[in-house]
This record gives structure tokens, C-alpha cells and sequence, in this order.
């Protein structure tokens, strides 16, 4: 635990998946984890051919990844009770796409804004599944995926959902931004099926706590990703990691289920 932390919470792993180009099975992600494989020499595309070909068709890059690491998380699984999305950036992409269009005088198609909204792929996978239980799609810039984790325990805490399907997902910005300060390094999607904390150490644990970031704490342009960080963590065990987000410090740390 961070010293004189402001908070902390916990959550029990059910089950995670995870993608990367390049990182598409857990032998892949195992060799990864223990730095003998890089992804970036990759141009892996998310599996997806489960998806009918007219949805699929209208499947973004970021949105294939949710499919794909959702669904895999899912995999004989009952469906959870609610679902948490999040994503620094989003359709970022298709938001570009409409504004160049508009700065050639093109007009919008309804289609292309539906598509290029921030729940695009939560929405597209509710209706693929026929699933109507309740989802979040939210964005909080350098602590997008620590605010998800807040928000799943908020849901498990409140005795809103039993489980609940966290998926992280997210693409690097353009060139046209380089310079700017993140933590998004690479295309990633990673789903995690939460539950509340078991003190009996049934399946592996995952604590998130937080204290306030000094005033004079620099942050660097590129930081580590904390979803592939949180990946690395849960195949590896080891110390936790911080991600200093500028106004608070993020600690992961991982109890592993009992022997």
C-alpha cells in the first residue's frame, strides 16, 4: 500500500483477456511478460470472424479489439451484470475523418457520427449480444482506466452488479500530436471479469490505491501504458506499479490467490 494513501480499493479476477498486435494468446502475452517477444514487429489484426459479417463490416480498429478481447473473456461465461468501457481517446480516428471531410466542404453522414462517438463499441457489442444489462463508456485522460476500476467497484460495492466486465481500449493519437503528454503507447484492449473481494484468496486479487502527486512532480511525455502494466502484473506477480497521473499517484498491487 502507498504510504499515507487516500484510498484503496480491491477487486477479485475472474477472468482476463487481453490484445495487442502481435499478443493474441496467452503464450504470447507469457513470453511478452517475461520480455522475449516484441509486439511492435507485429501487424496483427483482432479476431472477429464470430461477428456477422454485416456488423463486422462496420467494426472500427478499436472496436474489433473490444470484440475480441470481450468476447474471449466471456467464453462460457454467463454474461455480467454491467459493463464498464473505457478508452483515453476513443473513435479518434473516425472523428478525424469526419473533420477533414468538413474542411473539404463534405457533408456528415448519420452513420459516420454514430460510429464515431465514445460508446460506438460498447453499443455495438450490447447489440451484437442481445445483452440489455447496463454499461459505462467513460474518459479521464492519464487515470482512464483507474477511474474504470473505480467505477466497476462502485457497482459491486453498491450491490448494483455481482460481476461486471471491465474492457479498457485505446490507439496512440496521430503524429499531428506528437509531443503531448501520454500513456497510451500502442493499440491495447484488455477485459477483466470483476467480482468483489474474496477473503478467502479463491482467484487472484487486484488493489488499486491512490495518494496526492507532488506539485513539482514532472511527468514524462511517454508513460507506461497502465493496461499493459496491469497485464504484466497479473502474469508476473511482483512489486506494484505506480502511474503518476499529475494530481494522484495510482498503485496496482497483485495478491495471488491462495495455494
Amino acid at each position: 500500500m502507498i504510504e499515507e494513501s487516500l484510498g484503496g480499493i480491491e477487486l477479485s479476477i475472474a477472468r482476463w483477456s487481453a490484445w495487442a498486435p502481435g499478443l493474441s494468446t496467452p503464450a504470447a502475452w507469457e513470453k511478452w511478460a517475461a520480455d522475449t517477444l516484441d509486439p511492435s514487429l507485429h501487424a496483427e489484426k483482432p479476431d472477429v470472424s464470430f461477428v456477422p459479417a454485416m456488423l463486422r463490416r462496420r467494426l472500427s480498429s478499436l472496436s474489433r479489439m473490444v470484440f475480441h478481447v470481450a468476447a474471449t473473456c466471456l467464453d462460457g461465461e454467463a454474461l455480467p451484470d454491467a459493463y464498464v468501457y473505457c478508452s483515453r481517446y476513443g473513435e479518434y480516428e473516425r472523428g478525424f475523418e469526419i473533420l477533414a471531410g468538413l474542411a473539404r466542404q463534405e457533408s456528415v453522414s448519420p452513420a459516420a457520427f454514430s460510429h464515431s462517438v465514445h460508446n460506438t463499441s460498447a453499443s455495438l457489442f450490447s447489440i451484437d449480444r442481445g445483452d440489455s444489462a447496463p454499461y459505462t463508456a467513460l474518459a479521464a485522460g492519464a487515470a482512464t482506466l483507474e477511474s474504470a476500476f473505480l467505477e466497476a467497484w462502485t457497482l459491486l460495492k453498491s450491490g448494483e452488479a455481482g460481476r461486471v466486465l471491465l474492457i479498457y481500449h485505446d490507439e496512440p493519437l496521430p503524429p499531428l500530436y506528437k509531443g503531448q503528454e501520454t500513456n497510451v503507447t500502442q493499440n491495447c484492449a484488455l477485459a477483466l471479469l470483476l467480482q468483489p473481494s474474496k477473503t478467502s484468496l479463491e482467484t487472484d486479487q487486484l488493489e488499486l490505491s491512490w495518494q496526492g502527486s507532488p506539485a513539482d512532480s514532472p511527468l514524462p511525455l511517454e508513460a507506461d501504458d497502465p493496461a499493459l502494466q496491469v497485464v504484466r502484473l497479473l502474469i508476473n506477480g511482483g512489486e506494484p506499479f505506480t502511474n503518476d497521473t499529475g494530481r494522484l499517484i495510482w498503485q496496482w498491487t497483485k495478491h495471488a490467490r491462495a495455494a
